[in-house]
């Protein structure tokens, strides 16, 4: 029998009693196969997924190893074109991810680890995380515009507003941090400065 692919030899393993190379757990959990309760098996591969799709949204952004997915700059286009609200909302959401991602991984989990305080209601310590992201890494747009959210989220409007413009600092088009902008001068009752936010968002 011919194999279509290389094969791995350290994810690939020559069963002996069938008389044929056998795929790792692994392998097996990517394709959907029972692996049954090896949890360590399952934890690798979910490991191994998440650092491909993290290169996928790297990649997007321009920093990561893929070649041939669209480009940020695709995306809005796409975005700009599409004529579903349905289809808007996939595009707006798939931006979304790729503005969280980082190549320093675990800034990354940071910055999830923040987004679940977030939703857990514990909205200081979530303040607190995102804080010490930006101290460690002030190009992270991503953690600027979860920590105007935190901000705003406590009326801390001249806060939310300098947070949100250290996020557009690293990219103009970040459309959360200008909605946040927006948001924040409506509450202000200044009426000119939102409508400006939001049209620069849309």
């Amino acid at each position: 029998i011919e194999l279509e692919m290389e094969l791995d030899e350290e994810e690939w393993g020559w069963d002996k009693e069938n008389g044929w190379f056998a795929p790792s757990e692994e392998i097996r959990f990517m394709h959907a196969e029972d692996v049954g309760d090896n949890e360590e098996a399952i934890v690798e591969t979910i490991q191994k997924l998440k650092e491909i799709i993290s290169d996928c949204f790297l990649s997007v952004q321009g920093n990561g190893s893929i070649t041939g997915l669209y480009s940020l700059d695709d995306l809005f286009c796409l975005l700009n074109s599409v004529g579903k609200l349905e289809d808007a909302t996939t595009v707006q959401d798939m931006i979304k991810e790729v503005f969280k991602e980082f190549p320093d991984s675990s800034l990354r989990k940071q910055l999830d680890a923040g987004i679940s305080e977030l939703i857990e209601g514990k909205t200081k310590q979530a303040l607190e995380t995102f804080s010490d992201i930006v101290a460690a890494e002030p190009s992270y747009g991503e953690a600027w515009n979860k920590k105007a959210t935190v901000h705003y989220m406590l009326g801390e409007r001249a806060a939310a507003i300098e947070a949100s413009n250290k996020a557009l600092e690293t990219d103009p088009r970040n459309f959360q941090a200008l909605a946040g902008i927006g948001l924040v001068e409506m509450d202000a009752l200044n009426d000119k400065e939102a409508i400006t936010a939001f049209q620069r968002c849309l």
